[in-house]
């Protein structure tokens, strides 16, 4: 499952870009793994499970404790909060490798213009995809 989450780097810009949702898990240094694996957040309210804002975590603590949400936690956040839509089409076969799939991703963002079927992003890796698109709609906030 770790790989349904946003890297380290990626997640540090979200925190720089104001990102604050609940998150069920976190990246920090305190513990032996160090910054490479999400961290599930520990519930102290019963059964509930709420998870922790980045706001909620100790500044100028001797760790580093940054939330580590999910993909589409990120893209429910662009559109929600500043109405930057990512829309992916699977294309078939990669051309180069005749055994992957192809992804291509558009940003749409509410009062600009319509993106042109030549401003796609394209890769057959649909995680790499994903962050490079939400690296790029970072660019529109």
């Amino acid at each position: 499952m770790k790989q349904l989450f946003v890297p380290i780097e990626l997640a540090r810009k979200l925190k720089e870009k104001g990102f604050d949702e609940r998150c069920f898990a976190m990246y920090t240094n305190r513990y032996k793994f160090g910054l490479e694996s999400p961290v599930a957040i520990s519930q102290h309210e019963g059964s509930s499970i709420k998870g922790d804002r980045n706001s909620e975590f100790n500044k100028g603590a001797e760790f580093e404790y940054v939330t580590a949400p999910l993909y589409q936690q990120v893209t429910d956040w662009l559109r929600d909060k500043h109405k930057i839509y990512i829309e992916m089409l699977v294309e078939g076969l990669d051309d180069t490798t005749q055994n992957e799939l192809y992804y291509r991703t558009f940003i749409w963002q509410i009062g600009k213009p319509k993106p042109e079927a030549s401003d796609d992003i394209g890769c057959s890796d649909y995680y790499a995809i994903l962050q490079r698109t939400i690296e790029e709609a970072f660019e529109r906030i």
